[in-house]
């Protein structure tokens, strides 16, 4: 059984890396405005999933049936995919003639055209040929609370399949992104101090280098910004050797990494990290390896 799942997983990978692109560019940009029929406020999105199976279903069973090569099977899920992305276009002109606009269309893990549309469209959409369902696409919120056990990291830290929990003890983590709030509670920080702290400056302010953020360096510095449209064009790098986030993006990255967790009342959550962590009762949950550095 885990052989299969294995197997599973390996397919979806080699899928993903190893396919051309073939989906077809966003008509969002084409679109000169909707049918005066057509009230904007109405509109929201959906996903048209189509009867024939994504790409990486295709190669799968390709790949699992007797004789048949890796690379037999990718010919045959390209050829696939071409077919799959015919369709789509067939119904394009349908779709975008009732005032409904299409953001983008997928073929890999999935079948479907994702659009915005009234609740009306929606329901003829699901009439025409080829169509499974017509389903809304739901606002997703990353959330620790539910990735790090669905992920099944409180097994590992249990001592899955071995009586040595695996929680990042020893272990070491560069995370190379827009830095790291070693400030944040989530870290062992104070959670505050921010007003006082010169990002570039390491020592004004306690919490770096610390128990959880014990290095790190700003190799671009803060002012940095590497797109010629913005206003606040810089692309001269000055660095510094105060890794401190001026993004975001990097200390959610080593949050899911290896932050410690941050209790309701919004102090460092202290443990246990095991298959007893209380993740519902979190307001951030600890990450993969909570006791890593």
């Amino acid at each position: 059984m885990h052989r299969r799942v294995l197997l599973r997983l390996t397919v979806i990978f080699i899928a993903l890396v190893l396919f051309a692109p073939l989906r077809g560019k966003s008509n969002a940009g084409e679109m000169q405005g909707l049918p005066l029929a057509v009230d904007p406020r109405s509109l929201r999105a959906y996903m048209i999933e189509l009867e024939a199976p994504p790409a990486i279903i295709h190669y799968s069973d390709r790949l699992q049936q007797e004789g048949v090569s890796a690379a037999a099977a990718m010919a045959a899920t390209q050829a696939h995919m071409a077919a799959l992305d015919q369709v789509q276009r067939s119904l394009l002109p349908i779709v975008e003639a009732s005032g409904a606009q299409t953001l983008y269309r997928l073929q890999r893990v999935y079948n479907g055209v994702a659009l915005l549309a009234t609740a009306e469209q929606a329901v003829q959409f699901e009439r025409l040929p080829g169509v499974r369902a017509v389903h809304p696409i739901v606002g997703k919120q990353p959330a620790l609370t539910s990735s790090v056990p669905f992920l099944g990291a409180p097994a590992l830290w249990q001592g899955f399949e071995s009586s040595v929990p695996a929680r990042g003890e020893g272990v070491r983590i560069a995370v190379i992104d827009t830095g790291v709030d070693y400030l944040h509670v989530d870290f062992g920080g104070p959670g505050g101090d921010y007003a006082r702290n010169d990002p570039t400056v390491v020592g004004d302010v306690p919490g770096f280098p610390g128990a959880k953020v014990v290095g790190g360096y700003d190799f671009a510095g803060d002012a940095y910004n590497a797109d010629p449209r913005a206003s606040s064009y810089n692309p001269i790098p000055a660095p510094d050797p105060d890794p401190m986030d001026c993004y975001g993006h990097g200390t959610h990255v080593a949050g899911i990494a290896a932050g410690f967790g941050v209790t309701q009342g919004g102090q460092t959550y202290t443990g246990p990290w095991d298959s007893s962590t209380d993740f519902a009762g979190l307001r951030i949950g600890p990450g993969v390896a909570p006791q890593a550095q």
